[in-house]
């Protein structure tokens, strides 16, 4: 089909299969329905799911630099400073310096474990939910598969796989 004329009828043949079965698209339905069952779950502790993860995550990995909290939560790098304003602002966490002058570190602070404490049994329901729905062993294949994708998409651009030489093409 690249590069030439195409018939009204296959690129709605086409349209059709991506609207069946592209991966982007069914993992993103699926992430916003999932995103918003823990944002209305968690509203009542004043956290939405994002700031939730990086609270958690920032609690599991004290001490972590920035770019090892964004790899550990699977985020880019320049994104995190955005999900940790809010959390900064209501003084849950801080930003100190690293062990080296050009890295900070993150420190959830006292007042972030008693908001993780005060979070974590909606966070519960919200999960419980989910698997209730889907059930508790096929959620568990399910997330490890998810897991293993994401890991392997990752793997292959880091490899120079087809994303990653595209990246490299464009900051040419």
């Amino acid at each position: 089909m690249h590069g030439s004329k195409v018939s009204r009828a296959s690129l709605d043949e086409a349209s059709g299969t991506i609207a069946a079965t592209c991966a982007v698209t069914t993992v993103r339905l699926a992430s916003r329905a999932i995103t918003q069952l823990y944002d209305m779950t968690l509203a009542p502790s004043g956290l939405r799911s994002t700031q939730f993860v990086v609270l958690a995550g920032a609690f599991r990995g004290s001490g972590m630099t920035l770019t090892r909290l964004a790899k550990a939560l699977g985020i880019d790098r320049s994104t995190l400073p955005r999900s940790l304003r809010p959390l900064i602002r209501r003084r849950l966490i801080e930003v100190v310096p690293g062990p080296d002058r050009r890295q900070r570190t993150i420190r959830v602070t006292k007042a972030g474990e008693r908001q993780l404490a005060r979070t974590i049994p909606y966070w519960k329901r919200a999960q419980e939910r989910v698997l209730k729905t889907v059930g508790v062993e096929k959620w568990g294949a399910l997330g490890e598969d998810l897991r293993n994708l994401a890991t392997s998409i990752s793997t292959a651009g880091a490899r120079g796989g087809t994303a990653g030489a595209r990246k490299r093409k464009d900051r040419r």
